[in-house]
């Protein structure tokens, strides 16, 4: 059997479950019983249409809809399911990135810059393109950069995000 290469995968998967976090981080308003609900502004709904038309379903799968954690999982996990596997990558691609070394890491370092940079992001709305330039020059620091490469070699079986394949 050919081994697919999940790089390109891990990428398009840890991007979808980023744009859903930067929903839920500036469109997220509590409504009635503390219950959390999407709302996002007509005008961020076309700016997203217009550059990210990738990632529009997941807006109109998420907007005006009550959300939780267990739902905000499900819908990102069905929506990489249905739109990722077995369409733009093979079949089981992304089961077998969500179970992979390389998505783990890049979840947890996405989750660290967020972790870090917080209140600048409270600040201003930034559209998902700022997050996202702003997150790859972080990744980009010799330090952190360092500390990537120390998460992927860290373990049993070191992880070169370049070659992660699957047979």
């Amino acid at each position: 059997m050919a081994k697919i290469d999940l790089t390109p995968v891990v990428r398009d998967v840890a991007e979808v479950f980023q744009f859903e976090h930067w929903i839920r981080f500036y469109f997220l308003e509590e409504r009635e019983e503390g219950k959390l609900f999407v709302n996002i502004p007509e005008e961020v709904v076309q700016i997203i249409h217009d550059h990210h038309a990738h990632l529009a379903g997941l807006v109109a799968l998420m907007n005006q809809t009550e959300i939780d954690y267990n739902k905000s999982v499900a819908t990102v996990s069905e929506y990489v399911a249905a739109r990722l596997d077995g369409d733009k990558y093979e079949a089981n691609s992304v089961g077998a990135v969500l179970d992979s070394k390389a998505f783990k890491v890049e979840m947890y370092v996405f989750n660290l810059w967020l972790k870090g940079h917080e209140e600048m992001l409270d600040e201003v709305v930034y559209g998902f393109d700022g997050w996202a330039d702003m997150y790859k020059q972080w990744k980009e620091a010799e330090e952190v950069k360092a500390y990537i490469l120390k998460l992927h070699s860290s373990g049993t079986g070191a992880l070169d995000l370049q070659s992660e394949t699957v047979q």
